[in-house]
């Protein structure tokens, strides 16, 4: 029997296929990424170009247990910020602290008041939900958890902008479960949970390309 071009074609490519898994082969993958492009995502809101922006990240009503967080969170969110042009100037993370430290009605002031004493059009409000890193103190297993909602508020008027409900836009951020018993192992983690959070966060204001095709590759633990 004889074969025609194309069914030798794919059959050659089946194998080809075949093998290549059986071997680890990074072929598949590959082939797939061809065939599925990445996904383009919108971003959720857009910041005016020629406004200045404070990113407030606040756990006033959940505190955390490791504050720095906070300026983390905020640090990462305005690099990616000025490095990709979302928006006007960027306040410093520094002068919201240094505002906090030095004006004793600071808890009482609204979002849209802070904004306007640190020359912000705009606020990204981040209302930290939950933070942990473990269960106990004395516990060697991490498994680092960061959530909350986002608001952006008009300094000006002190209304919120976007999104539509009251309470924020959400999202939700984890690490892979890790066992280490280094005493500085914390400080590693939440950096590292705050850039994987902080850029969820800016994905938001910014459109972007997501890989859909290729089944993710099995998590490593963090090491230090």
């Amino acid at each position: 029997m004889t074969m025609s071009p194309i069914a030798k074609t794919v059959c050659l490519l089946s194998l080809t296929l075949l093998a290549c898994c059986c071997t680890g082969c990074q072929l598949p993958f590959v082939l797939a990424e061809m065939a599925f492009p990445n996904e383009k995502i919108k971003s959720e809101y857009t910041l005016p170009k020629d406004k200045s922006v404070l990113v407030f990240p606040d756990d006033m009503t959940n505190p955390v247990s490791y504050p720095p967080i906070k300026r983390e969170l905020a640090e990462k969110i305005n690099e990616y910020f000025r490095q990709n042009k979302l928006t006007g100037e960027v306040i410093p993370y520094q002068r919201l602290a240094d505002l906090q430290a030095d004006d004793a009605n600071f808890n009482r002031m609204s979002v849209g008041t802070v904004g306007r004493k640190l020359g912000a059009d705009y606020v990204i409000y981040i209302n930290i939900e939950r933070f942990d890193l473990k269960e106990s103190p004395t516990d060697t297993i991490w498994h680092a958890n960061l959530e909350g909602r986002v608001r952006v508020v008009d300094s000006h008027t002190g209304q919120r902008t976007w999104p539509d409900e009251s309470a924020g836009f959400p999202f939700k951020c984890g690490m892979p479960t890790t066992d280490n018993a280094s005493p500085g192992f914390g400080g590693v983690l939440t950096k590292a949970l705050c850039n994987k959070a902080g850029t969820e966060i800016c994905y938001l204001f910014d459109s972007h390309e997501e890989r859909r095709s290729r089944p993710k590759e099995k998590e490593t633990e963090l090491d230090h």
